[in-house]
């Protein structure tokens, strides 16, 4: 697993072994920072089920300013953490906590929110919806939330506010983004 782009780019990421955490792929991170180009730089980036960090760390890597990651699990939270570390990567921030819970203590005004919970994990889409109605101050005017799941995925009622505005695929996997409806 390597940054694709960037100024880091072609460094390493190391992974938590075991099959616990999904990493997002190189092919799939490739794909997404080029949907988003430019726009991420100097935007707001929040990685949800962060994982090794690897998407925030590409986001970061572009130019996006803050980034900052939320990881509940030990073992993934520990990778994430090296990620940085060895990446020179400060100034960010990482939360240990369950998503919905840390949703109310991130800060506001996101730019950009990528979720990508286990597969098949309604509740988590549902958990995060529900976060997302109570705490608006959470994006910013023209926020896009990005969703990654695997092909088929039912993502649950998506809050309202909020629309499918495009998907993507890559191998198996999709990438769902979504905008504000007017």
């Amino acid at each position: 697993m390597r940054v694709i782009g960037g100024e880091l780019r072609r460094r390493t990421l190391v992974a938590p072994h075991g099959s616990a955490t999904r990493p997002s792929s190189d092919r799939l991170r490739e794909t997404l920072f080029n949907i988003l180009g430019d726009r991420v730089r100097s935007r707001g980036f929040l990685d949800l089920y962060a994982g090794t960090g690897a998407v925030g760390i590409e986001a970061w890597s572009r130019g996006a300013r803050p980034v900052a990651w939320v990881e509940s699990d030990a073992a993934a939270l520990g990778v994430l953490r090296r990620n940085l570390n060895a990446l020179g990567i400060a100034g960010t921030s990482v939360h240990a906590a369950l998503v919905p819970r840390a949703l109310a203590k991130v800060g506001a005004g996101w730019d950009f929110i990528f979720l990508d919970p286990p597969y098949d994990d309604i509740r988590a889409y549902a958990g995060f919806w529900s976060a997302m109605a109570q705490h608006p101050e959470l994006v910013s005017a023209d926020a896009t939330v990005i969703i990654e799941t695997r092909r088929g995925a039912q993502l649950g009622e998506i809050s309202s506010g909020w629309r499918l505005a495009r998907q993507h695929r890559v191998g198996d996997t999709w990438l769902n983004f979504f905008g504000r409806s007017l």
